[in-house]
């Protein structure tokens, strides 16, 4: 044997598949009745006289007209136009609401944005000195402009002690 017969099997599934896809299986993959071309009936025309016709062949349902089709498109329209007029009458009546609430509440102050003046920005000479220095006796002066900041004197400081205190444990520490 060539062919596992696992490989078999999936032949055989896809086969199945094929087969039903084209209808010739139906869905219990049982094969359905082929007509062979040869035994092909053609349908037997009667001809009836036509008070036979009228009374017998039962009337069949005719496609839409025109003027059917015509008539459901002026309906739809005429129902899309209400609607769009329904629309516009409630959102007319909504804006006439809120045009008679706003007139009849009082109108806010203007506010106007505060304006931020410029503040001047102040400038000081400090002299620096820089740290490489080519000669130790002769020291290089450096006078820069800066500008001054505000800030120093907010800045709190803290109080300073002179002699730190000493806690507890050290204490008994050094006394032995």
């Amino acid at each position: 044997c060539l062919v596992s017969e696992r490989e078999l099997d999936h032949i055989e599934k896809h086969i199945y598949r094929a087969e039903r896809a084209r209808g010739l299986r139906d869905h219990k993959y049982r094969l359905l009745p082929q007509r062979i071309p040869s035994e092909t009936v053609f349908p037997k025309i009667l001809t009836l006289r036509k008070e036979e016709k009228t009374e017998t062949i039962q009337k069949t349902h005719k496609a839409k007209t025109k003027k059917h089709r015509a008539a459901w498109a002026k309906e739809q329209i005429k129902g899309h136009q209400d609607q769009m007029i329904r629309g516009r009458e409630l959102t007319e009546q909504r804006s006439e609401r809120l045009r008679a609430w706003k007139m009849s509440s009082p109108a806010p102050p203007l506010h106007r944005p505060a304006t931020h003046k410029e503040e001047e920005k102040e400038f000081e000479q400090i002299t620096a000195y820089p740290i490489a220095q080519p000669y130790q006796e002769a020291l290089i002066e450096v006078t820069i402009q800066m500008e001054k900041s505000r800030k120093e004197d907010n800045v709190k400081k803290p109080l300073r002690r002179e002699l730190l205190s000493m806690p507890p444990f050290l204490r008994s520490q050094l006394e032995k």
